[in-house]
């Protein structure tokens, strides 16, 4: 294999998993990893690089099986999940780290810094911000959804929100929708804490005040994952904050990433 297909073949990979990621900008100071909600995807972040500073690269990641990798199944359980995550980005980050999610995201952010600091070579996380997510040693007090017959299942998500309602009375959207949504739940739902050492970046935490999936006690628990500083906030808005409140979420993010930029 000539050296330009292996570039080409390397660019090619990290589009499938940072699609609005801009590869070919001015080398940033710091990498801003996002991973989105259950049944979402790296559209979500398609607009934050244009709200954070230039050196702050935004990297939302791209999982199997949407957008432009439909054709590519579905990994329903974290760890092959985190290992296959790492095994395409890690090899190619060269610049610090900070990653966010976003509920089921915001395991997937935890377990993927887990895994870079176990990662020889890997670049420092300086930063790991989770939304809408208890913390994750605490057993969930639902029961799984992923496995619920059709109507049930749909009722589930109509509770949660964030899904339209003209979306879940649509059963041509829905038919192409649930697939990627169970197998989504099916990830949270089998996921099961393993204990280690806390992180040593420092930990933000948000969650909105009419979320019936995050108290403020299981938001406060993720302090117990750093020995660096920790904030929490209750902001204003459903499960869905993070999004909602976009503004004041990003605002906190440039003052917390600042001395890094």
């Amino acid at each position: 294999m000539s050296a330009s297909t292996q570039v080409s073949n390397q660019k090619g990979l990290l589009e499938r998993w940072l699609p609005y990621c801009r590869l070919d900008a001015i080398r940033p100071k710091l990498r801003l990893l996002c991973f989105a909600h259950a049944g979402g995807s790296a559209l979500a972040f398609h607009k934050w690089p244009d709200k954070l500073p230039w050196n702050v690269q935004v990297c939302a990641v791209q999982l199997p099986g949407r957008e432009r990798r439909l054709g590519e199944p579905f990994i329903k359980r974290m760890p092959e999940l985190i290992s296959e995550i790492s095994a395409a980005l890690l090899p190619r980050m060269d610049r610090p780290l900070a990653i966010l999610g976003h509920s089921l995201g915001a395991k997937l952010a935890f377990e993927f810094v887990r895994r870079v600091r176990a990662w020889p070579g890997a670049p420092e996380v300086v930063h790991l911000f989770v939304s809408g997510c208890p913390a994750p040693h605490l057993r969930s007090s639902h029961p799984p959804i992923y496995n619920l017959p059709d109507e049930r299942f749909l009722q589930r998500l109509s509770e949660f929100g964030g899904t339209p309602h003209e979306v879940l009375s649509n059963p041509e959207i829905m038919k192409f929708l649930a697939p990627r949504l169970r197998s989504d739940f099916e990830l949270d739902d089998t996921y099961t804490f393993e204990p280690e050492q806390p992180l040593s970046c420092p930990i933000s935490a948000w969650a909105g005040d009419s979320d019936d999936l995050v108290t403020p006690d299981s938001l406060e628990a993720w302090r117990e994952h750093t020995r660096g500083e920790f904030t929490s906030q209750i902001l204003k808005g459903t499960h869905f904050a993070l999004y909602e409140q976009e503004t004041e979420v990003l605002r906190q993010i440039r003052r917390a990433l600042s001395s890094f930029t």
